[in-house]
């Protein structure tokens, strides 16, 4: 059986008209016999019995608002009382006391709520970082499980039939083994860069650079022979921002690609630039993102359940560090998908430009002048 305070809960998620209802009807039904009885023997004093509408209203709504309609409950009570018994001298501090006493109850009702809110909100919290956590520890497990057996099996191998196998073999297994722990270096990058985020450090080195030489020199050293590449990248496109922290995100991105990408399908690479800003767009004809979706991809651990089940690893931290390495750079990074298979997704980021910064200087500087010499 639900308790009172339970179905006081699912009530206040109604409209605010549902509960005044509420509250009101329960005054009606509560005020009907006790005018009547008060109609019958003309002494009774029935005040108190505004106690349950006044806590209900109190449960129901914020003290300020409930007391307000206490009050005009009460004030409706005494005229109707009065009406029936006719005015006395005591019928001012009556309504006074009354107005004191409910104030009190209703008070004292908010603030037990408002204590029972703040626990049941720290319980969730404590529930959802316990989530995160398990969440982060599986995650972190299926990441870290291919590239750790790869590099133990390679070096098993090399160690127990390290005779028997010729140079190439041995460069092969040993090649195997390297990139396996370049995959753990990267994981351990990821979640080091996560918490360098964390503490909103700025950027270490913020200077003017070449967006196009920066993506061409990530792309030179990608291994993308899965996936087509096709770029259309503009020369001479300098912003203000930290050349290292950009590559870093061009390659999450691009790994992102050929993670949700079929193997063969082409990938995009774009860069151009208006007046104020310079734009990277990165484009597959992968799975796409639900439209739902999208909201969460930014966020710090988010993995959808549609990938944690699959085959792809990942710990949900690429695209958070690429939000926050533009942002701190005063960029802006988004996704646009229909989340249809085979249309893919499309990823964009902005940085300022450095010759709308040098302009903003200039201006700034004009204006420091002027202001000077009319002082």
């Amino acid at each position: 059986m639900p308790t009172f305070y339970q179905i006081c809960l699912v009530l206040r998620r109604l409209p605010w008209y549902y509960r005044l209802l509420v509250v009101l009807s329960s005054f009606v039904i509560l005020e009907v016999p006790v005018a009547y009885l008060t109609f019958i023997s003309k002494e009774r004093s029935v005040a108190s019995i505004l106690f349950f509408s006044g806590v209900l209203a109190a449960l129901l709504f914020q003290w300020k608002k409930a007391f307000a309609i206490q009050c005009t409950l009460l004030l409706f009570h005494m005229t109707v009382n009065l009406y029936i018994k006719g005015y006395s001298y005591l019928s001012i501090p009556t309504v006074i006391t009354a107005m004191i006493t409910n104030l009190f109850i209703i008070w004292t009702i908010g603030c037990l709520r408002r204590g029972w809110e703040m626990s049941e909100e720290a319980t969730e919290k404590q529930k959802s970082l316990s989530s995160l956590k398990d969440q982060f520890i599986a995650n972190v497990n299926h990441e870290m499980r291919s590239p750790l057996t790869g590099a133990v099996v390679s070096l098993d191998i090399l160690r127990d039939s390290y005779a028997k196998l010729n140079e190439q073999e041995r460069e092969m297994f040993l090649d195997q083994a390297i990139y396996a722990c370049d995959e753990l270096q990267r994981i351990a990058d990821n979640i080091l860069d996560a918490m360098r985020c964390d503490s909103d450090v700025s950027p270490p080195w913020i200077r003017e650079f070449d967006l196009g030489h920066v993506v061409t020199d990530v792309l030179r050293h990608l291994d993308a022979v899965d996936h087509p590449i096709h770029t259309d990248i503009s020369d001479g496109i300098i912003v203000h921002g930290d050349s290292q922290q950009v590559g870093q995100v061009v390659r999450n991105l691009l790994s992102n690609c050929f993670k949700f990408s079929p193997q063969g399908a082409p990938v995009v690479v774009r860069i151009w630039q208006d007046d104020a800003s310079a734009y990277v767009c990165v484009q597959d004809k992968g799975l796409g993102i639900a439209l739902e979706h999208i909201p969460l991809i930014f966020q710090k651990f988010s993995r959808l359940e549609c990938d944690v089940a699959g085959p792809v690893r990942g710990i949900g931290l690429g695209l958070y560090i690429c939000r926050r390495f533009i942002e701190n750079m005063g960029g802006r990074i988004w996704v646009e998908s229909k989340g249809i298979k085979g249309e893919g997704s499309t990823f964009y980021f902005m940085l300022p430009s450095a010759a709308k910064i040098a302009q903003k200087k200039i201006y700034s500087n004009i204006k420091k002048e002027n202001e000077q010499i009319a002082q």
